[in-house]
């Protein structure tokens, strides 16, 4: 035991260590023993973190142990967002952040199998454990991490703007387990986790074939292009025009294409033909769900070869952009699952399936990353692309994860746009179910530690201007505001001793002035401003008629002048989310500009998978309640416009080669079974959408 806060030693100030203003105090409510300890967040606002530290005052050899686990109750009405650290003695950690929903006691554990890094050392984001009734928290490794040498536990708060209070108790190691016989054959025929069983799971392809005849009957490929949308799917539906839009509500101007307005103090879409729309998707419907093979064959009971029939289903990947191997071969269960399922055409029945599914279940769109929908004419759709290409020049912010920024001050971005941008803008430029493009996701607008905010102007000043037409847009700023050197360096209380010295590369890691705040500032909304300038003009030129619905930031990574640009040029703000609107909105509704939110998820253990991912449940009923709670609150805000889930289909319980993610966030499974609390919860919630959205005050 760790701490269990049972007696005066355990809250002793070698036991526990308060930071910031929070509040403790002893509470009864115990989930061990007769204690417990609550914890009162201050309303600290932005730059502060108030938590508190467990140390460890004996045994701290984590990675000989199953975890560390810890029992958490939120007494209140509302979530509770913390960030939960494992730091060892050298300050190097083991983090992530979790949201408690309202109400809930829960049991989470820091997983010291993930005090490696899972990716790339079994290339999967989370590993198989005993311990399925509790959340294991993903984890990020700061540092060299030590796990045989851990000083503390952290659980904090990141800027609260309003106070929160939870309960912790019974802060403990686990037994260790033998993790290589856990892993050994754990991937089914099917795709699935092969030492568990379940309600739904496939067990055999007669099961498949079952399964396709109770939801679809004898044939598989069904009708469904164009026509409505309501809770059974029928086309022709007179609440809802073609495009999604509701024919109950007010009419605008039919423009052909979809656009944005604001009626009755609220931002909504509007339909082509003139309805009022609001967009509910599901990202990434494709028919696709690999995972890796090669050097990980022990992983897998019942392969089939590459080779024969089966050898279709193989690919060589050699993108890995995070694993233990850089290439190799790639099987994907999903497209076997479906060929098993429908027959060898089981291509061409994939998109009107889909399409029928979504619209029983109320949905109206499909999301970024979905294939083949440009141009189909089945159902709305949001066109997605990426600027990771050409010879442009880059920006590094310091917290590259996906890669640096585009230079848009290089005119070969704009060039390099065009050419990336012509394929799908001959798709979807006459096309008037594309509801607008998306471009570019989760790039890395802010830095790291107190520069963050200033990544952008940080990473530039360590350019050399020769090379980086980003370091001349800065130069030329500067030298607009400051006469001479030496007045900048009297403002940024630095030494240059020419411009020149200037212009080569500056590795900036002080404590920046007042002035220089303001001029990086200034520079960050400049290149913001560029960049979605140039975006927006370059998909103008091969797409004349759609939205431009933003970058698809990734959650809380931007800034407030990156947001103020995005919302000065797109037509619609999108950012991916956490697992409620919290006071996260408030940046959002500040700018006042429509928002789509491009991503969420939440995971469920109780079906094979290892853990929930960024927003992590126990069980699908849990899940289905999260999403209905998030999704019923972003209906009644004023500025989202669309809520577009990730994804529609699991991941393998293996990992996706390319970046390792296996969670069970789908809204079927790779074995192509839907999940029916996450259908039922879309049936229950599309139903009343609209009225509610409308009608609220």
């Amino acid at each position: 035991m760790v701490n269990s806060f049972e007696n005066s030693a355990d809250v002793a100030t070698n036991a526990l260590v308060p930071l910031g203003n929070v509040a403790t105090s002893i509470t009864s409510r115990a989930t061990d023993g007769l204690q417990a300890l609550q914890v009162v967040f201050p309303a600290s606002g932005q730059g502060t973190y108030p938590g508190l530290k467990v140390m460890m005052r004996g045994f701290n050899n984590y990675g000989s142990t199953g975890g560390l686990a810890f029992d958490v109750i939120n007494p209140t009405s509302v979530p509770v967002p913390l960030a939960v650290s494992l730091v060892d003695i050298n300050g190097n950690i083991q983090s992530h952040d979790i949201v408690v929903e309202a109400g809930v006691t829960a049991t989470y554990r820091l997983g010291s199998e993930l005090s490696v890094d899972p990716v790339k050392t079994y290339g999967m984001t989370a590993v198989p454990n005993p311990y399925r009734t509790m959340r294991t928290i993903p984890t990020f490794i700061n540092g060299q991490f030590d796990p045989t040498n851990v000083s503390r536990l952290q659980i904090f708060q990141r800027g609260p703007t309003v106070s929160s209070t939870i309960i912790l108790d019974n802060v403990r190691f686990l037994a260790a387990y033998d993790l290589t016989a856990l892993m050994t054959g754990m991937d089914d025929n099917f795709g699935q986790y092969a030492k568990e069983t379940w309600t739904g799971k496939i067990n055999s392809v007669q099961d498949l074939i079952n399964a396709r005849i109770a939801e679809f009957g004898t044939s598989a490929n069904v009708n469904v292009k164009g026509g409505g949308v309501n809770k059974n799917g029928i086309v022709g539906n007179t609440r809802y025009d073609s495009y999604g839009g509701w024919l109950v509500g007010p009419h605008f101007q039919a423009k052909g294409y979809y656009y944005t307005t604001k009626t009755n103090g609220r931002w909504w879409m509007v339909s082509p033909t003139g309805y009022l729309f609001f967009s509910m998707g599901v990202d990434a419907v494709a028919p696709s769900a690999q995972t890796f093979v090669t050097g990980r064959e022990y992983l897998f009971a019942n392969i089939p070869p590459n080779s024969g029939d089966t050898a279709q289903f193989y690919s060589y990947v050699s993108n890995v952009f995070d694993g233990p191997f850089t290439q190799g071969w790639a099987f994907d269960f999903y497209k076997y699952n479906l060929y098993r399922k429908f027959g060898p055409n089981y291509a061409d029945t994939f998109l009107p399936n889909a399409v029928k599914r979504l619209k029983s279940w109320g949905l109206n769109t499909v999301g970024a990353f979905s294939n083949n929908w440009a141009g189909s004419g089945l159902m709305p759709y949001v066109a997605f692309v990426d600027t990771n290409y050409g010879n442009h020049a880059r920006v590094s912010t310091g917290n590259d994860y996906w890669g640096p920024l585009p230079d848009p001050y290089d005119p070969l971005f704009y060039s390099d746009c065009v050419t990336r941008f012509n394929q799908l803008g001959a798709q979807t430029n006459s096309d008037s179910y594309c509801i607008g493009w998306m471009v570019d996701n989760e790039l890395s607008w802010t830095g790291q530690g107190n520069l963050a905010r200033w990544g952008i102007a940080v990473g530039t000043l360590n350019l050399d201007s020769v090379s980086s037409p980003a370091k001349r847009a800065l130069m030329a700023q500067l030298q607009a505001k400051y006469n001479s050197i030496s007045a900048l360096n009297s403002a940024w209380n630095t030494s240059f001793g020419s411009w020149a010295s200037l212009a080569s590369p500056y590795n900036f890691g002080g404590i920046p002035t007042t002035a220089m705040q303001s001029d990086m500032s200034t520079f960050c909304l400049n290149f913001a401003r560029q960049y979605f300038s140039v975006v927006k003009t370059a998909i103008h030129v091969v797409d004349a008629n759609h939205m431009y619905l933003g970058c698809k930031f990734g959650y809380n990574v931007y800034t407030p002048e990156v947001l103020q640009a995005c919302g000065e040029q797109c037509d619609v703000v999108s950012s991916n989310w956490g697992a409620t609107l919290g006071n996260d909105i408030a940046p959002f509704q500040a700018i006042d500009r429509p928002l789509i939110l491009g991503e969420f998820q939440f995971g469920a253990i109780d079906r094979g998978f290892f853990n929930g991912g960024y927003s992590p449940c126990l069980t699908q009923a849990d899940r289905a309640q999260q999403y209905s709670t998030l999704m019923t609150a972003a209906f009644t805000n004023p500025v989202v416009v669309g809520v577009n889930y990730y994804k529609y289909v699991d991941d393998v319980v293996s990992g996706q080669p390319w970046d390792g993610e296996a969670l069970g966030i789908g809204m079927v499974s790779v074995a192509d079974q839907p999940y029916p609390e996450m259908v039922n919860a879309d049936k229950k919630l599309t139903t009343m959408a609209y009225g509610w959205r409308y009608s609220t005050p």
